[in-house]
């Protein structure tokens, strides 16, 4: 039982034992709970907030409560005179005191103190919870916050950056290449009977040349604008969408055998536009690094991940490496098995980036010989 030293107390017998009656209850409450009398001198301490402020009931009883608050003493006044009003108007104040402990160190309480009235004196009860580390964790969360804001400023600033080099660089190196190819292919029509065959030879691949270096300028500058297109959701059929792609690969090679099972009825949310680039270059790939099979075998199926669904074109090509899953997603880099096929190693990393930009993601598996597997979710 909580114990009371009543030759250093002003209070009534009565008072003393409608105090004594709740001290059990007060015993087992996990807040820290004081009660003091109208003038704020304290006459009754709880075991929790005798642990919370690091006293025991004895060095408190008779105390006044505005020593534990760890402010000055004009502030010490002010709050302790705004919770007084609030006492005698409404009865009853609550928020947060910044206090101390008997150690000197600082902790954080919400408080919420009541009026209380009995053998005609006042009293007040005063219930409160450290919220030292919930404060300590918020701030830290500000700082995290304000770290990220940051974070995303300099990289706001470092894709404008970018943005700006590469339609510089890609301008820059057009004008020289336009003349090149321009020069190349005068000199090819003037020289169409030219007898040595080599010469002839060397100018073609000076002009494929070229024209390679013009289509990675474009291709550049289309990544580049992924970063700056706004994201239109509306409810688009992916279904029709890879239909449409496979239609438009068999149009380009009708000589080939392709076998393309595509699932039924798979509706998403998502940018239209966007979702066709990210197919096509899914479906695309799936279909040059199938060429050499016989039976080449293209999926487009729905799955699940991680209890979210997932989507993914699967095809029986050339397959890669798991060890290399991380890199074809990266700008430029291309597996060690795809050298022999064209391309400049953009397609994934523009698929990533289209994934991203729903708040879904992807990912890959294959072997090499049998084929990869591509997934990919949409929030």
């Amino acid at each position: 039982m909580l114990q009371l030293d009543i030759k250093t107390l002003d209070v009534d017998e009565k008072t003393l034992s409608t105090l004594m009656m709740h001290s059990l209850v007060l015993e087992k409450m996990a807040e820290g709970v004081s009660v003091c009398d109208e003038n704020g001198f304290i006459v009754l301490t709880n075991p929790a907030f005798n642990k919370m402020f690091g006293y025991n009931s004895a060095d408190l009883q008779g105390q006044h409560i505005t020593v534990l608050n760890d402010c000055s003493d004009e502030e010490n006044g002010r709050i302790f005179r705004d919770i007084s009003g609030s006492l005698r108007t409404v009865g009853e104040w609550s928020g947060e005191l910044p206090n101390r402990r008997k150690d000197g160190t600082k902790l954080q309480t919400h408080a919420r103190i009541t009026a209380m009235d009995t053998s005609g004196k006042s009293y007040w009860v005063t219930v409160q919870e450290d919220i030292s580390h919930r404060k300590t964790t918020s701030a830290e969360i500000e700082l995290l916050h304000g770290n990220v804001a940051a974070h995303a400023a300099e990289l706001e600033a470092a894709n404008r950056e970018l943005e700006a080099f590469s339609y510089t660089v890609s301008h820059d190196l057009r004008k020289p290449l336009t003349r090149i190819m321009g020069y190349t292919e005068m000199v090819l029509e003037q020289c169409s009977e030219m007898s040595y065959r080599p010469c002839r030879d060397y100018l073609q691949e000076i002009y494929a040349g070229a024209e390679r270096m013009n289509k990675l300028i474009d291709t550049i500058l289309e990544l580049s604008m992924l970063t700056k297109k706004e994201v239109k959701r509306e409810r688009v059929s992916l279904s029709d969408l890879v239909t449409t792609v496979a239609l438009e690969l068999k149009l380009t090679e009708p000589g080939r055998s392709v076998n393309f099972h595509i699932a039924d009825g798979v509706v998403v949310d998502g940018d239209a536009d966007l979702l066709r680039v990210a197919l096509e270059n899914l479906i695309g790939n799936a279909w040059k690094y199938s060429a050499q099979k016989d039976d080449a075998l293209i999926i487009f199926g729905v799955t699940e991940s991680n209890g979210k669904v997932a989507y993914f074109i699967c095809d029986n090509g050339v397959g890669f490496e798991m060890a290399q899953s991380d890199k074809i997603f990266t700008p430029f880099q291309r597996l060690a098995n795809a050298r022999t096929y064209q391309g400049f190693g953009i397609g994934l990393a523009t698929v990533k980036r289209i994934i991203n930009s729903h708040g879904g993601r992807i990912w890959a598996e294959g072997s090499v010989g049998t084929g990869a597997t591509f997934y990919f979710t949409l929030e």
